[in-house]
């Protein structure tokens, strides 16, 4: 085989191996596609099925349960919260993951400038969006005041790095997901498409 033929096969070998290679992300994207349309589906199921507020808590451990199936790590709890503005509360519906434990709480949130600042734009509008992160002493103090209220204290953030809150209002609902590590623009879009079905149904 004379150079020129090497060439043409090695170039050849070269554009094969590239097709391969896109046809492998191209398989790829179409298995995450489907996977993300099953979680969509699931929640959209037990979305349909609700009858009674308590059945919120069957939609957070839904929710949490299709994040970890699709690879979100580090998920602490997904909850939603119905607001009374008139009492300066809300009643929390929240699954936490690494307890597999269930809560409904009714939560007063003017007695801390960041809990209030929560519930103020939450009840602002729809479509309003909180995102805030602890970290260091502010972790341990955002702890602290948790340990004087009626809320659920998780052990683990006494270890935890930070804790990131993810909160999108619905109206006088709003759903949000915690997490022991900050999530990607990926994971958060993923998220809200499991908001926007929830919401929907």
């Amino acid at each position: 085989m004379n150079t020129q033929q090497d060439l043409q096969l090695q170039k050849r070998m070269a554009e094969l191996e590239r097709q391969l290679a896109n046809n492998l992300i191209e398989l790829e994207n179409k298995n995450r596609d489907l996977e993300i349309e099953s979680s969509l589906e699931q929640v959209r199921t037990v979305a349909m099925a609700m009858r009674k507020p308590g059945d919120m808590l069957e939609i957070c451990k839904t929710i949490s349960d299709q994040l970890s199936l699709l690879n979100v790590k580090e998920v602490r709890n997904v909850q939603t919260a119905i607001f009374n503005e008139q009492k300066g509360t809300y009643l929390n519906h929240e699954y936490y993951a690494k307890h597999n434990k269930l809560f409904t709480t009714e939560v007063y949130y003017k007695d801390h400038p960041v809990a209030e600042t929560f519930g103020k734009q939450m009840t602002s509008g729809i479509n309003q969006v909180w995102v805030r992160e602890f970290k260091g002493d502010e972790l341990k103090n955002w702890l602290n005041y948790q340990k004087t209220t009626n809320v659920f204290i998780d052990p683990y953030l006494e270890s935890a790095g930070s804790l990131n809150y993810y909160y999108f209002s619905l109206g006088p609902v709003a759903l949000g997901v915690s997490t022991y590590a900050a999530l990607n623009e990926n994971e958060i879009n993923l998220f809200k498409r499991l908001r926007n079905v929830f919401e929907l149904a």
